[in-house]
């Protein structure tokens, strides 16, 4: 009988930085191992530069406005080639 088709899906990243931390800290940092101690700082290292890379949006401007007004966003660039 053939194996049955299965779709294979990757397990969330965090879960697996988590772990190597975990351990890179218990074995490495507590347990003397210099190859794990390497992956608790990688693990840290990986995680900080996420966290610094991601992007939040940031309030500009806010105004409550009446009715019959409105906002006009420009850039000052003509829209059209001329």
């Amino acid at each position: 009988m053939a194996p049955k088709d299965r779709t294979v899906t990757a397990p969330p990243v965090g879960r697996i930085v988590r772990t190597l931390r975990r351990q890179g800290v218990r074995k490495g940092i507590f347990g003397g191992s210099r190859g794990w101690a390497a992956v608790a700082v990688g693990t840290w290292g990986y995680t900080t530069l996420k966290r610094m890379a991601r992007r939040e949006p940031e309030l500009v401007f806010s105004e409550e406005l009446k009715p019959g007004e409105r906002i006009i966003i420009s850039n000052n660039r003509a829209t059209l080639d001329r």
